[in-house]
């Protein structure tokens, strides 16, 4: 257990997010991907936070948080969620346990937090993303909640720093084309409504070359319109 006192705490949804934001290329292992064909962007906000495009593992991101896209009875078995309990031992395991025997299962559109055991985060956001359902389950609105209640704990603890994978597009089905924009909307509609966040740093992580290819170009497509919003009022 690391030192210092854990708080474990369950939030819903609300809220709202965005940036200085950069697309760029971690140093490159065997199993990540050259970024240097996708549009590169540059988004930046005048108060200095940053919103990051990354090609790689998240459970290597050196971040003060890591989102793992979790299911409601934080059970960590394939995908992000069984390379995070892999990786960061039976710390994060065991205080999921506990966090579902205090709390009950967590909602979908909801997170958790535990401690980041031996991973190089200090802690482990458990957001819980929707299963696919065709999208007329109000799947959209309960991933846009995952994103945010990550977010929201992540400030309640003071945190700088996050990294989030592409949300319920393992398993949970969410086809990432429709994923995409919803997990960006909700990223800028936070740091928006949230000027005072402590998050500085938020990375948008993801090994599928797909996902972080359509996070860039989401990305560059809304700051082209801004900027064009922009110079026609100016």
């Amino acid at each position: 257990m690391r030192a210092g006192k854990q708080r474990w705490r369950q939030r819903r949804s609300p809220g709202s997010i965005i940036y200085n934001c950069r697309i760029f290329k971690t140093r490159k292992p065997p199993n990540e991907f050259n970024l240097s064909s996708t549009r590169n962007k540059d988004h930046l906000r005048p108060d200095g936070r940053s919103l990051r495009i990354i090609a790689g593992d998240i459970t290597e991101q050196g971040v003060d948080a890591i989102v793992n896209a979790a299911n409601g009875m934080l059970a960590h078995g394939g995908g992000v969620a069984g390379a995070i309990a892999r990786k960061g031992g039976s710390q994060i395991t065991s205080e999921s346990r506990r966090w579902v025997e205090e709390h009950g299962r967590v909602p979908t559109g909801g997170a958790a937090i535990t401690g980041g055991g031996d991973l190089k985060a200090r802690y482990v956001i458990h957001a819980v993303g929707p299963v696919w359902g065709g999208g007329s389950q109000d799947e959209e609105r309960l991933l846009a909640g995952a994103v945010q209640s990550a977010l929201s704990l992540a400030d309640e603890h003071g945190l700088a720093s996050i990294a989030l994978p592409a949300i319920s597009t393992g398993i949970f089905g969410y086809p990432i084309d429709r994923a995409v924009p919803t997990m960006v909307n909700a990223v800028i509609e936070y740091m928006d409504g949230h000027p005072g966040s402590s998050l500085r740093d938020i990375r948008l992580c993801d090994m599928n070359k797909a996902a972080v290819a359509l996070f860039a170009e989401e990305l560059g497509r809304r700051e082209a319109g801004t900027n064009r919003i922009s110079s026609e009022q100016g």
